[in-house]
């Protein structure tokens, strides 16, 4: 089937990208007479915060048909699958900018460019994602870490680790829950016990993760590192998709004997995620 376009119409794209990468989308349009036009836009440097950024600035010249389409990152940055997220198409030339042609759409990588015709949604269904390990915010004393999913973005949880120095203000046990929600606090969408528990005046590492044994604070304290663990194995095999906006931290657990003292003083967590990025 033809995919025709008139003068007028607008060549346009969006894209959202956690890389600033080079990049270049360059759309094929044949007239009536076989002569062919290429219509592209690039840019040095992807806009690399997540936010949608949108071209629409090409307009057609005459009559024609679409015969080729390709876009594809260059090497200033080797761009992995899910951070590089494109939608390209063709918008009419009356006033209320109707989509006339579905060009493209999906992720943009190194050895993967976008062709005409590839339609891949965004998120976990159309494939694996970025592996990300980054530094969560870090919480003031007495308070409990939390951690959003960006705009623009789907997160598979694969582990979550922080340290936690508590002060002797109660030599009462703490112990904390992993949980998630969707951005209010009653919708809750995880839920994952750690069953260990920290007393005062120690420095302890909590983890998280999917498929770890559980393991009690005499068998890890003797690890060669010499930091002692709080292992809990309550993330699933699969991970935990949490899409934008979710909200991701720990809350004492029902079982403790004391809540967080003013005193005692989380890290900042690391956390592993895998990650789309959507528009």
């Amino acid at each position: 089937m033809a995919l025709t376009v008139k003068i007028g119409d607008v060549y346009g794209l969006t894209y959202v990208a956690s890389v600033a990468t080079n990049w270049s989308a360059t759309l094929k349009v044949r007239n009536r007479h076989g002569v062919v036009r290429k219509y592209t836009y690039r840019e040095s440097a992807a806009t690399s915060d997540r936010t949608a950024q949108s071209r629409t600035t090409e307009r057609i010249a005459e009559d024609g048909e679409i015969v080729g389409f390709a876009a594809a990152t260059g090497t200033v940055v080797a761009v992995k699958r899910g951070q590089f997220y494109m939608n390209v198409f063709v918008l009419g030339d009356s006033s209320s900018g109707d989509v006339e042609v579905n060009v493209a759409k999906g992720y943009v990588y190194a050895g993967k460019s976008l062709a005409l015709g590839d339609s891949v949604e965004p998120g976990p269904g159309g494939g694996e994602g970025f592996l990300l390990t980054f530094t969560g915010a870090n919480p003031a004393a007495g308070a409990y870490p939390s951690d959003a999913v960006p705009t623009n973005a789907k997160w598979r949880l694969r582990s979550y680790t922080i340290v936690l120095v508590t002060l002797a203000t109660s030599a009462s046990n703490r112990a904390f829950d992993l949980i998630a929600n969707d951005g209010d606090t009653a919708n809750r969408l995880a839920f994952h016990r750690n069953s260990n528990t920290q007393g005062a005046s120690l420095t302890r590492t909590w983890m998280y993760q999917r498929g770890m044994d559980a393991q009690s604070v005499a068998t890890i304290t003797n690890s060669a590192d010499g930091v002692t663990v709080l292992g809990s194995a309550n993330l699933p095999p699969e991970g935990i998709i949490l899409s934008e906006a979710a909200i991701l931290k720990l809350v004492d657990d029902s079982g403790a004997s004391v809540a967080l003292q003013v005193d005692d003083n989380f890290a900042a967590p690391i956390i592993q995620v895998e990650e789309w990025l959507v528009l």
